[in-house]
């Protein structure tokens, strides 16, 4: 499967690309959301987030900041048939510095999912902490109980920064599941 992973603000991409390629994903690149990417207008971050997807079904990945900017991109296209995990996705109020600040269109994915009409993935998984401020658990149950098929693991002692062995398991369950049995 080819899978596309969005990192976090100021995360890297490559370590758990490295672990989809080992799972056994058959081609998989990302995306660092580094200063220059952060520079960049929204428009221009969305735009290139557009242009790097794989053709569909592909397993797409979001990492915070990431999973936010991804749910905007396919918010704009027609139902692709992918599998979507989202680590930790900002869903809500984020971190600028010391203030919380809501993202921009945060409300304009919410009320998509309210009304029915999100495009919906193949399979949407979300990962999140119970203690995860930028993505409080009331917001992300009510994100998957409006995206049909969406699955919420709630993870009670995490917040916001999912450790590496927790995001590695919920990759490794998700590309074995596709895989299904042997």
């Amino acid at each position: 499967m080819r899978t596309l992973i969005l990192s976090g603000r100021h995360g890297q991409a490559g370590p758990l690309v490295a672990r989809a390629l080992a799972l056994g994903a058959t081609a998989a690149w990302g995306l660092d959301l580094d200063d220059a990417f952060l520079a960049r207008p929204l428009a221009a971050q969305l735009g290139q987030i557009r242009e790097a997807l794989p053709p569909s079904p592909s397993l797409l990945v979001g990492r915070s900041y990431g999973a936010y900017l991804l749910l905007l991109v396919l918010l704009d296209l027609p139902p692709r048939g992918d599998h979507v995990l989202l680590l930790g996705p900002v869903l809500g109020p984020s971190l600028s510095g010391p203030v919380k600040v809501l993202p921009p269109r945060s409300q304009r994915f919410l009320r998509a999912v309210d009304a029915g009409s999100f495009p919906a993935p193949a399979r949407t998984v979300v990962v999140t902490g119970a203690l995860d401020q930028s993505c409080p658990p009331a917001l992300a149950r009510r994100f998957c109980d409006g995206v049909a098929g969406a699955e919420l693991q709630l993870l009670p002692e995490a917040d916001h920064h999912l450790a590496p062995a927790v995001q590695e398991r919920a990759l490794r369950a998700l590309l074995e599941a596709l895989r299904g049995p042997p």
